[in-house]
């Protein structure tokens, strides 16, 4: 969500990146990621864990659970992306 007078940057092709955001909490860890559109009503992602005072391994968790659900997501051509990861 972008505010009047606000820049987005584009990719070469002219898409907005998709938002990823994460809250860290005490006792918690919370995902969710937004596609283009940028939207509340277009959530790709959503998730939140007990962190077990283990902060690291949560977060790393929920971002490989991220990386499968846009895989998924891009395989069944819901939206356009590419990993920055190369294939194994």
């Amino acid at each position: 969500m972008t505010q009047q007078g606000e820049h987005v940057m584009t990719d070469e092709h002219g898409k907005k990146p998709l938002r990823v955001g994460l809250d860290i909490g005490s006792t918690t860890v919370k995902a969710v990621v937004l596609d283009q559109n940028d939207t509340l009503d277009s959530v790709l992602f959503s998730d939140y864990r007990r962190h077990h005072a283990n902060v690291r391994a949560t977060v790393a968790g929920l971002l490989e659970d991220i990386h499968q659900q846009l895989e998924r997501l891009a395989a069944a051509s819901r939206f356009a992306w590419q990993s920055p990861v190369p294939a194994a």
